[in-house]
């Protein structure tokens, strides 16, 4: 993030750990820009203002202002008047505009992206290359979703003082494109185990249930009944489509007690 105020960077750091949860990022750099080089004033002249004050001599008080520097700008906007061309403009004449110059700080839009917000002077820069980390994370947040959405189902408060395991496995139906699309979600349920049962609350196992257990809920569908309206069929298929992850069906079986 570019601020030319040294104080705003100084706030973003006292929230960065709010901030970084909430944005759901992994680093936030705060980084001091000067003023003008990332944020520049630009002159607007009033096109009927200057017409009627210089007429012929307007295209050349109009150059004059579009090639201005930032810094002469500056002064502008203190002073509240300036020379131009041999003509004192104030105020009345041009309105100023700050405007951001990404390019000074992005040349790589494939990896990185930028958006701005020219009033309040602040430059927010993302790296949006993926990399196998930020994948595998990504895949643990929807398995961490998945299993709060059963606990929901299974009428589990977050107060539940009994354990509670889920039991997990990832249904490739013995499709080799299907087992390389569940083979990133299933390094990510591993990399990230510890952290997905401290904030789901819930133990996880990968594999059938063992028997004797009883599941409290699962994720399971049953097949459509005969002569299902459409409505029926397409909520099915909605339903379907929620517990996958990254296009493959993540089985689930919710457990008390063991």
């Amino acid at each position: 993030m570019y601020h030319a105020s040294q104080e705003f960077l100084d706030d973003l750091v006292d929230l960065s750990e709010s901030l970084l949860d909430f944005l759901n990022i992994r680093l936030l750099t705060p980084k001091a820009a000067k003023d003008g080089a990332v944020f520049a004033l630009r002159a607007v002249p009033d096109q009927k203002r200057l017409g009627q004050r210089f007429r012929k001599e307007k295209s050349k008080v109009e150059a004059a202002l579009a090639s201005m520097s930032h810094e002469r700008l500056e002064e502008f906007d203190k002073t509240g008047s300036m020379v131009v061309e041999g003509h004192v403009l104030t105020k009345e004449d041009v309105s100023l505009v700050r405007e951001c110059r990404k390019s000074a700080v992005v040349t790589d839009t494939a990896t990185w992206e930028a958006a701005e917000d020219a009033a309040l002077g602040l430059l927010v820069v993302v790296n949006v290359a993926p990399s196998e980390a930020l994948v595998l994370e990504g895949h643990s947040r929807e398995v961490q979703n998945r299993v709060q959405r059963l606990r929901k189902k299974a009428g589990l408060l977050v107060t539940e003082q009994r354990p509670v395991t889920v039991y997990w496995r990832l249904d490739d139906n013995n499709d080799a494109a299907k087992a390389a699309d569940a083979a990133p979600v299933r390094r990510a349920i591993v990399a990230h185990l510890e952290t997905l049962a401290k904030k789901t609350n819930t133990c996880l196992v990968e594999g059938l249930v063992p028997n004797g257990a009883h599941p409290l809920a699962t994720n399971d569908l049953e097949a459509p009944a005969d002569g299902a309206d459409e409505g029926a069929t397409k909520e099915r298929l909605r339903m379907l489509k929620k517990r996958e992850v990254n296009g493959v069906p993540l089985l689930l079986a919710l457990v008390l007690g063991e």
